[in-house]
């Protein structure tokens, strides 16, 4: 209920100052001792329930959960292998032509970004670019 209120404070106070800029607000929430027992493993856990929050988007909140925890893990390893992709240059654009539908004359060309991962093969954009873009 308190993150309820959080949230609805923020949208109240974004009411009551037109003009002044859209804020919102996304709260992870980790509860002790449920979710971890040591100061270190709350705060990341409540940072992880977070950024479940931003994903799903604006002015929502999330508590923890342990499948959480395996997609953190998973996400850790997806960062450090978009590192190492760039650094052993394994992207690649591939272009896509794009054509009039009503005449079939060619009007330009897409750049779609690849990633062929030496251990896992081809990677979707779908999965890395948000990964990329955060």
């Amino acid at each position: 209920r308190i993150a309820e209120a959080v949230l609805s404070a923020m949208r109240e106070e974004n009411r009551l100052s037109p003009g002044g800029g859209l804020v919102s607000a996304s709260i992870g929430i980790a509860l002790y001792p449920l979710d971890a027992d040591e100061q270190a493993s709350l705060v990341s856990h409540a940072d992880t329930a977070l950024y479940r929050a931003k994903a799903e988007g604006k002015d929502t909140y999330r508590y923890f959960e342990a499948s959480m925890g395996a997609e953190a893990r998973d996400r850790r390893v997806m960062e450090h292998d978009l590192r190492q992709a760039v650094a052993r240059g394994e992207f690649r654009l591939v272009y896509q032509p794009q054509k009039e539908i009503s005449t079939g004359r060619m009007i330009g060309f897409e750049a779609l970004l690849r990633w062929h991962h030496p251990e896992h093969g081809d990677i979707s954009p779908a999965v890395f670019i948000p990964v990329a873009e955060d």
